[in-house]
């Protein structure tokens, strides 16, 4: 059984969780944490994810037999949710210029 934020025992799916907005907020926050931590440079800095509950296989066609990354599938799969992130972090830096600007 898997636990929420609060600790207690919840009866969310593992998809459940992977769509909620919270999981995603605080993965991102502790990759930024860490980045932090590591003293990565801002263009090194993990900006969005995607989470899937979806486990990479040889059966859905995104793994090798041996076990690698097809990486050319995985873009296409994942296509439309990395450019929904770059377009989600462009808006979101154009709002933060725009907002410099104005002061």
């Amino acid at each position: 059984m898997l636990k929420c934020s609060c600790y207690q025992p919840c009866c969310l799916s593992l998809q459940d969780i992977c769509v909620r907005l919270e999981t995603n907020k605080h993965l991102l926050s502790e990759l930024t944490n860490i980045g932090r931590a590591a003293k990565l440079k801002g263009f090194e800095m993990v900006k969005a994810i995607y989470v899937d509950s979806n486990q990479f296989s040889v059966d859905n066609d995104l793994m090798t037999p041996t076990f690698k990354l097809k990486r050319a599938q995985l873009q296409k799969h994942y296509k439309p949710e990395i450019d929904a992130m770059y377009q989600a972090v462009h808006d979101a830096v154009a709002a933060n210029s725009r907002l410099f600007k104005t002061h």
